[in-house]
């Protein structure tokens, strides 16, 4: 979707909104209307900054959000507010869905994550790595993604959508290969040098 106005962390610059909108009315006095004609509250609604001129002496924006740029959008009275609007709704519908599909994949992860666990105390690695079977492995699938694993709680929970997948595919690797009744040593040589961060990538598309 071609961006019309740049929303940068769930937050939209007013001034941008305005220049879109075609107001005419200068800045300043539209912003401050709207606020108090519409009851935006700051802090809430928005916030304010004061940025370089051309002039030289610093002019005030305001970041907003993007219900309150919405509802500006609406009672702009321009043809460029509907527009602007539907723009909108269109990137909250795009950003919940990529929430979503985020969410379900990290609950994926977490459940292949949790086979594997199963697998590996099923398989006797563990009692043959004197109990550090998991943390082995788990260094195993992070190695074999290209990834620096840090031993820290909830590590796997600062990787990114498409680390995750990776991480997903190795660990489901791995698996297959228990179930085989393939030991450390055997699974490492099998994917080491198969497995690249190309290659999955590849692998997801």
């Amino acid at each position: 979707m071609n961006e019309l106005i740049k929303i940068t962390d769930d937050a939209v610059n007013a001034r941008d909104l305005w220049a879109f909108l075609e107001v005419n009315h200068h800045f300043r006095d539209w912003i401050r209307n709207a606020i108090r004609d519409y009851s935006f509250i700051e802090g809430k609604d928005f916030s304010y900054f004061f940025s370089k001129s051309k002039g030289g002496r610093p002019s005030k924006d305001y970041a907003i959000t993007v219900d309150m740029a919405k509802e500006l959008s609406m009672v702009s009275r321009t043809k460029r507010g509907k527009q602007a609007r539907d723009y909108f709704i269109k990137c909250e519908k795009i950003a919940k869905e990529a929430y979503i599909n985020s969410k379900a994949i990290r609950l994926s992860s977490i459940e292949t994550r949790k086979t594997l666990t199963d697998k590996v105390k099923d398989s006797g690695e563990n009692e043959r790595m004197h109990g550090h079977a998991y943390s082995v492995y788990t260094k195993l699938a992070y190695k074999l993604c290209d990834i620096e694993y840090k031993k820290q709680k909830d590590f796997r929970s600062s990787l990114d959508r498409s680390q995750l997948s990776r991480v997903e595919t190795v660990e489901k690797m791995i698996d297959s290969l228990l179930s085989m009744g393939k030991q450390y040593n055997e699974i490492k040589e099998s994917l080491n040098g198969l497995i690249s961060f190309k290659a999955l990538e590849n692998n997801k598309e």
